[in-house]
């Protein structure tokens, strides 16, 4: 390491499943920290200006992703790493969470010191001027990390859209005297099968 060179800094926080408002399961995401700031935080603050003076973009637009998964995000950033520059890595995705859909992407570079993400981009190709380049050892600790974070699913809230819907469907009278109407047929049919094979 060069003597009196100065790092950025690169951590991972855990994002538990179930904090985004999404209608299906989801798991724990990795919320990535540069300098102690998220990456949401800087790729909104970077897309702001350009919303702001775009005529078909709102101010809430700006930085409309979502943190990625940790498989995911692990195996993008070793195969960007491994392109030295040649291939983007998301870090961040699209609310619907695939990355190949709407992402924020980064282009990874490796020294014999340190790795640099830079040629931040999204789906509109804005030019965003973020480069940043960590100690070694530290980016190696912060890719163990992701790989061996667990993904920990949350299945409850399909689990209790369900129950929702049984509540209502409950509820609901023609529902009822439908669902009478399907015992009733079930019994039938299985007396008229039942008679049917006596008398053969």
């Amino acid at each position: 390491m060069p003597e009196n060179k100065t790092y950025d800094t690169i951590e991972l926080k855990v994002e538990p499943a179930g904090t985004i408002e999404k209608p299906w399961p989801d798991c724990d995401r990795c919320i990535i920290l540069i300098n102690g700031k998220d990456i949401l935080e800087i790729i909104r603050d970077a897309e702001l200006p350009y919303c702001k003076k775009e005529p078909d973009f709102f101010e809430d637009e700006a930085g409309a992703y979502i943190h990625m998964m940790p498989t995911e995000l692990y195996e993008d950033l070793v195969e960007a790493e491994k392109s030295n520059g040649e291939e983007e890595a998301p870090v961040l995705c699209c609310f619907c969470g695939y990355s190949g859909c709407a992402s924020a992407r980064v282009k990874v570079i490796k020294t014999e010191d340190s790795v640099i993400w830079k040629d931040f981009r999204t789906i509109r190709d804005w030019e965003f001027g973020l480069s940043y380049e960590f100690e070694i050892n530290q980016y190696r600790e912060f890719l163990n990390q992701v790989r061996n974070m667990p993904l920990n699913w949350d299945n409850s809230k399909i689990k209790n859209r369900i129950l929702e819907l049984i509540m209502k469907l409950k509820n609901n009278k023609i529902f009822t005297i439908l669902c009478y109407l399907i015992v009733a047929c079930v019994i039938i049919f299985s007396i008229f099968y039942f008679l049917f094979a006596v008398l053969l």
